[in-house]
């Protein structure tokens, strides 16, 4: 099940993080469990476990995606999918016209075929945006497939 996350939710939320070598913060998830801004999904299991997260900034249609991520024995089991899915819908239903923009390495093929099965398209590049000098590649949904 899809729900909004909950404070009780956020240490689960950064163990995942942690696990996908994410650097998610404490403040930013607190922030984004409470601010309109923000929306902070979490896919929860049948035994009340939190197996995946997105987060996403945005207003007005707009949105960013910040981080999604899935404990290792859940990936490649739709979890990411329905999570983008589900965000795209929230975000028309207030707005009425959703537009999901994000950054993805490059070179982090697993990553980019989900966002293109979910209806992102790349829409650009940021020359060596990662420290260690990776590119990354502009990817925008606009209300395509996703979910």
């Amino acid at each position: 099940m899809i729900r909004n996350a909950r404070r009780e939710d956020l240490a689960a939320v950064l163990e995942i993080a942690a696990d996908a070598g994410l650097d998610a913060a404490l403040e930013d998830l607190e922030y984004s469990v409470s601010a309109p801004s923000r929306m902070l999904l979490v896919f929860q299991e049948a035994d009340g476990a939190v197996s995946a997260y997105a987060e996403l900034s945005g207003a007005d249609g707009e949105a960013e995606l910040i981080d999604i991520a899935c404990r290792g024995m859940y990936k490649r089991c739709g979890k990411a999918e329905a999570l983008l899915g589900e965000a795209g819908r929230r975000l028309a239903a207030r707005s009425g016209g959703p537009q999901i923009a994000l950054e993805v390495r490059e070179d982090n093929a697993p990553a980019i075929a989900l966002y293109e099965k979910t209806g992102f398209i790349r829409a650009g590049r940021r020359r060596r945006y990662y420290p260690d000098g990776t590119d990354a590649l502009v990817m925008i949904w606009t209300g395509g497939t996703a979910g």
